[in-house]
């Protein structure tokens, strides 16, 4: 659902818990600042440790309008640190709250893919069963000015599978790649070359389902360089969503039962609520592995605008 800024309060209303986090982007904080204190009961921003300057500058304007809300650092590139510190979070709140319903609103928006599948797989288990979750997400209208010569990222520090979604691979099984793509080519190319496997699936947003036609556009770019280069092990091409992270899992689920026979690793490497769609099918099929290539330097430089609306889903496990 897609809700214009202006009418974000009348929309929610009284919230039990927000959770949010502060990034580099200046989107970290447009929900957390468009929302009014006297209408959240609790708010948690998570923080990364050993961050970017300008992280530190939108979680301060974040702690300015929110007094009381609980800061929570976690440790960058230590997964399992990181799950620990948000189950222990949460289930202090759940312990604190009695209430057959808690209504929590988590704004996705610049956690990273790695962090927000972890955060989706704490929230699945039966201990958060009375979270009643709606996931929030601010899009980016432009990308370094819509360049196609465009980046996010450069290099790769590591890839590995994500903590709660190793699935169940066996090496009798032949391995297919399955690939979300987006901007990042580098990081594309990393996690191919380190898997080397027998097939590879390759995803794009579908036209109708991007955020606008010129993101769209150079999502096509980055997505043929990827297809010309690794044609020979392409079997199977795909669209997903951008815009609805249902879809997304539908058009995974189909995917799945096709190759069934294989080992299935997939990658998601396009915007948060497409991740989202991997989160949730990969919860469904636990034989699904997602995998997690870190980058080494993110374009906190590049100028990226933010739409003026904000897109609202809830979160059904």
């Amino acid at each position: 659902m897609k809700i214009i800024e202006n009418n974000l309060i009348e929309h929610l209303n009284e919230i039990d818990l927000f959770i949010c986090s502060s990034g580099f982007e200046s989107r970290s904080k447009k929900v957390a600042l468009s929302l009014s204190q006297s209408l959240v009961a609790k708010a948690i921003v998570f923080h990364m440790s050993d961050t970017y300057r300008i992280s530190n500058e939108h979680l301060s304007l974040i702690e300015e309008h929110f007094n009381d809300i609980e800061k929570i650092i976690y440790p960058k590139n230590a997964p399992l640190d990181t799950f620990d510190i948000f189950y222990s979070t949460l289930k202090n709140v759940s312990l604190l709250n009695n209430k057959a319903k808690l209504k929590t609103v988590i704004d996705i928006s610049t956690f990273t893919r790695e962090i927000l599948l972890i955060l989706i797989k704490v929230l699945s288990l039966p201990t958060f069963a009375n979270f009643d979750v709606k996931i929030i997400y601010t899009p980016n209208k432009s990308y370094a000015n819509n360049s196609k010569n465009a980046w996010m990222t450069r290099g790769v520090r590591d890839i590995r599978s994500i903590v709660g979604y190793s699935g169940l691979l066996s090496p009798s099984k032949k391995t297919v790649l399955i690939i979300l793509a987006g901007f990042e080519e580098e990081r594309t190319e990393n996690i191919i070359d380190s898997f080397e496997p027998y097939h590879i699936i390759l995803g794009k947003p579908s036209k109708s389902d991007s955020i606008t036609n010129e993101l769209s556009e150079i999502a096509d770019n980055k997505y043929n360089f990827i297809k010309k280069k690794y044609e020979h092990l392409i079997v199977e091409e795909f669209e997903f969503s951008c815009i609805s992270y249902e879809n997304t899992f539908k058009s995974l689920d189909k995917i799945i039962k096709k190759f069934a026979g294989f080992n299935l690793i997939v990658s998601p490497l396009n915007n948060k609520i497409s991740t989202v769609g991997v989160a949730m099918s990969a919860l469904k099929n636990e034989e699904l592995q997602v995998c997690y290539a870190s980058a080494n330097q993110y374009n906190i430089d590049a100028e990226n605008i933010e739409c003026d609306y904000f897109m609202l889903f809830d979160l059904n496990f």
